[in-house]
């Protein structure tokens, strides 16, 4: 194998790891509520940016907000009508191109509204990329799956959730997060790595 061929290996293998490297800026994290904490921390997650909470909170009569240990043999569960969540997630300072944000909750009754607010929300734009209600069990429980895209990523973002219809529940939230850089900062990324390498050869 000649030294061009040996190059063009060595560059594809820079880039392969350059595109890892520059796309390994994700977070997650699930609630699973466990306890009564408000605000929550999650029961397990990965961001090494800061640590994500959940505030929980109603409008209504406070009779009707607060923890339950067991619904439909789910073990800890928040409810109220209607039930507010706002679950607050930090991530990569870097300016990013875009910003994925993959929302996974298991929920009872009527989802009203689920938005997301960037920080800082100047020049940010959210875009929702699917969105997917199914039901997993006999008891009325529904599974939600939705995506976004903010463009371009913030530092921070608000998911906020608001559940009603005689009374609110939520058993898990899971949120993964992925900050995806520009293409050109990709190739740049491999091609400084590739000049340094060769630098050192000679």
């Amino acid at each position: 194998m000649n030294k061009t061929s040996i190059s063009i290996g060595c560059f594809i293998l820079i880039f392969v790891a350059s595109v890892a490297m520059a796309t390994s800026a994700t977070t997650q994290q699930m609630w699973t509520f466990d306890d009564a904490d408000n605000p929550a921390q999650p029961e397990s997650f990965t961001n090494s940016y800061g640590i994500p909470m959940a505030n929980l909170s109603t409008t209504g009569d406070l009779n009707y907000f607060g923890w339950l240990d067991v619904v439909d043999s789910r073990q800890g569960v928040w409810a109220g009508e209607p039930l507010q969540i706002e679950l607050i997630i930090h991530n990569n300072p870097l300016p990013n191109a875009y910003k994925e944000i993959w929302l996974e909750m298991d929920f009872m009754q009527t989802l009203d509204s689920i938005e997301v607010i960037p920080s800082p929300v100047n020049g940010s734009s959210v875009i929702e990329l699917s969105r997917d209600i199914s039901l997993p069990d006999s008891y009325g429980w529904k599974t939600l799956n939705i995506g976004w895209e903010i463009i371009p990523n913030p530092n921070e973002e608000k998911i906020c959730i608001g559940i009603s219809g005689t009374g609110g529940y939520v058993d898990y939230i899971t949120v993964d997060t992925i900050c995806i850089p520009e293409p050109a900062t990709v190739m740049l990324l491999g091609l400084g790595t590739l000049a340094l390498l060769t630098r050192k050869r000679k």
